[in-house]
């Protein structure tokens, strides 16, 4: 996948994870990567900028991903941005719901590396297509 200059935000709220997250995004050739441990720390980040590409947990403390989901896609000025959830959660009830509130992908720890490229590419280009 040719990784053109796209900006990403990694949510996570366990350290270990989101430098490991980081870490694979790197290796893959993306550069421009944010984190953020708290719903809070990643609307900073998003009120300052427009993203491509959110990976973000479910459950953060406080908040949840699925609030921070519901919270973007309310807004038109991020039609553009990608978003995949993050979760250990694999019940058929969560990923409706998740796809409900206007997720592009869903990954479930613990992650590959390579599915994590493929969750990615898919969620962009599903995204770069609307």
């Amino acid at each position: 996948m040719a990784v053109p200059n796209l900006s990403i935000v990694v949510i996570e709220d366990v350290q270990a994870m989101r430098f490991h997250l980081k870490q694979m995004l790197q290796e893959m050739g993306f550069t421009r990567i944010q984190t953020a441990s708290s719903v809070e720390e990643a609307q900073v980040i998003l009120m300052v900028e427009v993203v491509d590409l959110i990976l973000c947990d479910w459950y953060l403390n406080p908040g949840s991903g699925l609030d921070l989901l519901k919270e973007l896609r309310a807004k038109r000025e991020n039609d553009g941005t990608a978003f995949v959830m993050l979760t250990a959660e694999n019940t058929k009830e969560k990923v409706v719901e998740a796809l409900k509130a206007g997720v592009d992908d869903y990954l479930v720890k613990p992650i590959a590396a390579a599915t994590l490229l493929s969750k990615v590419a898919g969620a962009l280009a599903k995204r770069s297509h609307r």
